[in-house]
């Protein structure tokens, strides 16, 4: 700031002493210009709006007069504000002067105006304010704080978290803390970023490693231009990134020099004074602007330009506010006679309370507060393409009135009709054909033989259902293929991320997410559920011959035959050995049968069959044993009969897996799983628990359809088939009775789309899918493909029949007493040899 006090003192050290009064020129009133190199206003423009508007006696002077308006034209050279003071001190009878430039030239115009005591218009380009201490001076903007309010208003209303903001050196630090302070203040987090010399890559690269998506720039046009091109560079440049600039002072058409032109439309918004539609509407332009600017270009105009030459019309009503008799009219100030010009004072007056008829057809009025040109709004221009590859051009799409603080935009979109200040936000595709690869596995992706019309074939299955719906919300086409590098006849998910890696496609689905490639590629949100299950060869329906014997297990059986055991042997004790028995009291009707253990053998045969006995102990103990037995009886047949009902009456299927621990527990099984899957993955990658046992059981195929096929179509019924819940529900359905799935689910994950990392366009299609699932449209798609059952072939795990019960339900019990009958003749045989062969008496046979 030192320098600039230095400076400052020896323009107003120059102003006083420099130069010497010099002869006047009649009536005409002088103009003295200070046009600072790379302002892009241009002494011609100035010129041209001189002698063609004010000189041509067309709008500001009345028919006949003889006044003009002769111009004293300097060109300063950046930073050369002492050559500038040393110009003008050579200049004589100058009636007003107008300085375009740099804030430190508009600062000595300022200072110069001031202590000549003439009237002074200063434009400054770039972003800064020059304050206005003096009556003769006035700026020919608005203050910069109304497009630092724009700017805010339009971050607000684009709903970001986050920003970050791009500035350089030469701007005022109190700008940018106040821009940041007013962002903060809305709950918007800000990132800042210092783009000096030479470093406009590093910036770039950190923007594109950055999370913001909004990106406001406060730059020379210079900076803006390096940053612009590294940002390009780096992929910081492209649809989903939204960069909001404060105006550089450079015209439409140079700043889409600096902008990709093909590939993803880019979303520029550029903040500035207003231009009342001319710069992007060339085609409303007025006579007076034709005249200063032939054609009427709209893209090659800048505000500055508008604003300089809106000034010295201001300046030119200004002056004829003067009476064409009064002496005064005539200016005869110098730097060696400062405010020697009386009419001076009275042409600023009418300079800031007038208003003035300019370029654009509208009033330029100058704020009583500020001395600043009043801006009923400050004007927002955006970039946009028609369509993907269209060259971008500048539209309006938003007006911040610094009055109320309230911004309007003007610009929606025309197929959604959404209002946007980015009129390239990524809404739709516009009708691109995007590349989607997509492995051949029915029922996902089934490709046929009909053209699509665009150079693909048409696809079917659940794939095409779902792009079809995304294709109508986004509106762009498929053009569906296999992967191009396939490592099976029908290709793999790992091709296809392959080809998202390699560029050669734009989506790939549907994939259920696989950690392993997580990191090189970008998945959407879930559509499909997906947990895993596992898929059974269904066992042969066993016969029914033996139904009878399972009212009760093997185990119950064994426990039946050991109570005729044991039971019987404790009766036998107790009647032998009990005093109280017939046998040893030795009565009359005593008979042998209480105290040899067969019959006892036979008596709870006879009881347990319900057919009675030939006798009963005369003891009470042994008659106590024979009661509970009884009820045991009752009991035991009471279950029998009702359990034996149903076992006749209902048919069990039998699953011999039913759960993942179970599957791990068999050493007999095989699971088959497809190579590279998210099962896969997650068996080989599992360290303890029932995946990791499985491990030493993998064997892996290529495909889905493998998978389900080896375990259906080969005699070894020891395999099973793991893939996720809805390819597995289908072949389930396929193969009808044949298969069944298990009801145990694991390791859950989801299906979705793939893109590359940091595709622009995810968030758009996850909107999409959001909206498809919250419609129910998604679910009724997955019921179509994957439905629940197949009602035609549904094999429950119990069928209910209401049949008789046939040969077949009571042919064990046939069997078993044919059994028997077959073993009493055998003992028969055995008897008759022990009395015709041995000639042994009956009595001394062992079993008698």
């Amino acid at each position: 700031m030192s320098v600039f006090w230095r400076m400052l003192d020896l323009c107003l050290l120059l102003a006083a002493l420099s130069a010497v009064p010099g002869p006047a020129h009649g009536m005409d009133f002088r103009l003295g210009v200070l046009l600072e190199d790379g302002s892009s206003v241009s002494a011609d423009l100035i010129n041209k709006t001189v002698s063609r508007i004010v000189n041509d006696d067309w709008m500001y002077f009345s028919a006949g007069s003889n006044r003009r308006m002769v111009l004293e034209i300097a060109a300063v050279p950046p930073g050369k504000t002492v050559q500038a003071v040393q110009k003008v001190c050579t200049w004589h009878n100058v009636s007003a002067l107008l300085a375009v430039g740099s804030c430190e030239l508009a600062v000595c115009a300022r200072d110069l105006g001031k202590s000549l005591g003439v009237p002074t218009v200063v434009v400054p380009v770039g972003l800064c304010d020059v304050a206005i201490d003096s009556n003769f001076v006035a700026a020919g903007r608005e203050p910069i704080s109304h497009q630092v309010a724009a700017a805010v208003a339009a971050i607000e209303f684009e709903k970001v978290t986050e920003i970050a903001l791009v500035y350089d050196e030469t701007q005022d630090s109190q700008m940018v803390q106040d821009f940041v302070t007013r962002i903060t203040a809305k709950k918007v987090a800000c990132s800042t970023f210092l783009a000096g010399a030479g470093n406009a890559s590093q910036v770039a690269r950190s923007l594109t490693a950055g999370s913001a998506r909004l990106v406001a720039a406060m730059l020379t046009k210079e900076r803006l231009r390096e940053v612009l091109l590294a940002a390009n560079a780096t992929g910081a440049i492209r649809v989903d990134y939204q960069w909001l600039a404060l105006d550089p002072g450079v015209n439409a058409a140079q700043l889409l020099s600096w902008l990709p032109t093909a590939g993803f439309p880019v979303n520029l918004l550029i903040i500035r004074s207003p231009t009342w539609g001319l710069a992007t509407t060339p085609d409303t332009c007025i006579d007076q602007l034709t005249a200063v600017v032939p054609g009427c270009r709209g893209d090659s105009l800048t505000v500055a330009q508008l604003q300089a030459a809106d000034s010295v019309l201001a300046v030119a009503t200004a002056l004829l506010s003067l009476n064409a008799s009064d002496s005064a009219s005539e200016s005869r100030v110098t730097c060696g006679l400062p405010g020697s010009w009386p009419g001076g004072a009275a042409v600023a007056r009418a300079l800031k309370s007038g208003t003035a008829p300019v370029l654009g057809g509208h009033n330029v009025s100058y704020s009583a507060a500020d001395s600043h040109a009043l801006s009923p709004y400050i004007e927002l221009i955006s970039t946009h393409s028609a369509a993907f590859g269209d060259r971008p051009t500048f539209v309006e799409s938003g007006r911040f009135n610094p009055a109320t603080g309230r911004l309007s935009v003007t610009f929606a979109d025309r197929q959604t009709r959404q209002k946007l200040l980015f009129a390239n936000k990524f809404l739709s595709f516009k009708g691109r054909v995007l590349n989607v690869c997509s492995p051949a596995i029915n029922p996902y992706t089934v490709y046929t033989n009909a053209s699509n019309g665009f150079g693909g074939k048409v696809v079917e299955g659940y794939n095409a259902d779902m792009l079809s719906v995304l294709e109508s919300s986004l509106n762009f086409r498929s053009l569906v293929r296999p992967p191009s590098l396939a490592s099976s006849s029908s290709g793999s998910q790992a091709d296809c991320i392959a080809d998202i890696l390699n560029g050669k496609a734009d989506i790939a689905l549907l994939f259920g997410l696989n950690s392993g490639s997580y990191s090189s590629v970008e998945f959407s949100n879930d559509i499909l559920p997906m947990s895993h299950t596992i898929l059974v060869k269904r066992p042969a329906q066993g016969t029914a011959l033996w139904n009878v014997f399972l009212p009760f297990t093997y185990d119950v059986w064994l426990l039946l035959l050991g109570m005729f055991i044991v039971v019987s042997m404790i009766l036998y004790v107790l009647a032998y050995f009990n005093p109280f028995s017939a046998w040893n009291l030795g009565l009359p009707f005593a008979i042998a049968d209480e105290i040899w253990y067969k019959e006892y053998v036979w008596s709870l045969v006879g009881s347990f069959l319900q057919q009675g006995q030939d006798f009963f102990p005369f003891a009470a103990s042994p008659r106590t044993i024979l009661a509970f037995w009884w009820l045991f009886t009752v009991i035991i047949f009471g279950t029998y009969t009702g359990e034996l009902a149903a076992q006749l009456t209902i048919t069990v299927q039998r699953r011999p897996v039913k759960s993942l621990s179970e599957l791990a527990d068999d050493p007999l099984y095989k699971v088959h799983v497809v190579t590279g899957s998210g099962i896969h993955q997650s068996i080989l990658r599992a360290e303890t628990g029932s995946l990791a046992e499985l491990r030493h059981k993998l064997e892996p195929v290529a495909n889905e359809a493998s998978c389900a096929e080896t375990v259906m179509y080969t005699d070894n019924p020891y395999q099973v088939c793991i893939m996720d819940q809805n390819m597995n529900a289908y072949y389930a359905n396929n193969f009808c009775n044949k298969a069944y799935v298990t009801n145990d689910y694991f390791n859950p994950s989801f299906n979705g789309l793939v893109f590359p990392k940091n595709a622009f366009y995810t968030a758009a299609f996850n909107g999409a899918l959001q909206r498809a699932k919250e419609t129910g449209i998604a679910n009724l798609i997955r019921l179509k493909h994957f439905p629940v059952s197949n009602p035609e072939c549904h094999v429950p795990e119990i069928v209910m029949t209401t049949a008789a019960i046939n040969l077949e339900g009571i042919g064990g019990t046939c069997f078993l007493t044919i059994g028997l009958y077959i073993m009493a003749m055998f003992v028969l045989g055995v008897e008759l040899c022990w009395t015709n062969v041995c000639k042994k008496n009956p009595l001394d046979f062992m079993c008698f």
